[in-house]
């Protein structure tokens, strides 16, 4: 039995040693996220398998301990420091420490949801994208309301993501048709971090003032008036894409891509659907090519290849770009428009 233990706890060991090694500062994780993929990254995530790893190891040591009180009573010891090691106190500590700034908060979100009426769906600014993101203090207002649909960062990379990058580029006016045409029935602004021109041609456009809170930090705005004023329809979007493949993006509005790259789609109608896909590509050397071609885009998830890599030439590595695989090579085409239409 002793050795049977003994063989677990080397295990264990094996297993958290490894750990260590694959995940420290300048471990193997390092060498896989510089030459095969930049994404693999946020290795301290592997501290919870660590941490359970640990536990099982001293559990084992307990299980070992002749004495059937003593090693009850060192796990009933044990418990309230692993709890009190797991749970993150800085979460709670924002309402616990200032009580009256919650209450507030309540009152705020509840004057917004008796506002905003049955069926509503709030529009949340600035721009924020998962898991990185500017939005997160906006989720405070949202999660304290019961019947309000909210907008909030989607997972970079991915076809809603690149939806609301090139919504947040449009014109004010065309912006609030977008979001309108959409279903948004409202919009919650974190003032304090949008930007003052965005916000000033937001107000003069609705030509409304927002609800705010007590510290004037968000200010709501009723969109329904100005989408009757204006007769804006509704008119969701049944097909959303974003480009993948050798292909990333540069953060403004440029996908730099390696021989070849994917658009991918997700129709999220019932029915397959007949679209025009517009892109205009350029190659090194300042040749340009234009692609107009009507596509039959299946309900769920699909796509459509381009391979280029017949060009020998290629374009310096993007600094806009904030990772660039030195794995994959030096990007030979550019997607500087891209669109899809009825």
């Amino acid at each position: 039995l002793l050795k049977e233990a003994q063989m677990k706890l080397d295990i264990l060991g094996i297993f958290n040693l490894a750990a260590v090694l694959f995940a420290t500062a300048g471990g193997f994780a390092a060498i896989i996220s510089t030459y095969i993929n930049p994404t693999f990254r946020s290795m301290n995530r592997i501290s919870v398998f660590i941490a359970f790893i640990s536990l099982v190891a001293v559990g084992l040591i307990l299980q070992r301990i002749k004495l059937q009180k003593v090693s009850v009573w060192g796990a009933w010891l044990i418990l309230p420091l692993a709890l009190f090691d797991q749970v993150s106190l800085g979460v709670m500590q924002n309402f616990i420490k200032e009580p009256e700034e919650y209450q507030v908060l309540v009152k705020y979100a509840d004057e917004i949801e008796s506002r905003a009426g049955e069926n509503a769906k709030i529009y949340t600014l600035p721009l924020g994208q998962y898991p990185e993101g500017v939005d997160k203090k906006l989720m405070r207002v949202a999660l304290l309301t019961d019947n309000i649909k909210w907008s909030t960062g989607a997972e970079k990379w991915r076809a809603a993501n690149f939806w609301q990058h090139q919504t947040n580029r449009l014109e004010t006016k065309d912006f609030l048709k977008k979001i309108i045409g959409e279903g948004f029935t409202g919009m919650l602004v974190n003032i304090k971090e949008l930007e003052p021109t965005k916000l000033a041609d937001i107000e003069k456009e609705l030509a409304a003032n927002p609800l705010q809170d007590q510290k004037k930090e968000y200010g709501y705005y009723d969109l329904r008036n100005y989408a009757s004023s204006n007769k804006i329809s509704y008119r969701p979007t049944d097909v959303f894409y974003y480009v993948s493949g050798n292909c990333l993006y540069d953060q403004v509005s440029l996908f730099y891509c390696v021989n070849n790259g994917r658009i991918e789609f997700e129709n999220m109608s019932s029915k397959e659907q007949f679209k025009t896909l517009t892109m205009t590509l350029e190659f090194p050397g300042g040749k340009i090519e234009k692609i107009n071609e009507k596509i039959l885009v299946p309900v769920g998830k699909s796509h459509y290849l381009l391979n280029k890599n017949t060009n020998k030439n290629v374009f310096p590595v993007p600094k806009n770009v904030p990772i660039w695989p030195v794995n994959i090579g030096y990007p030979n085409f550019i997607i500087r428009e891209i669109g899809l239409q009825q």
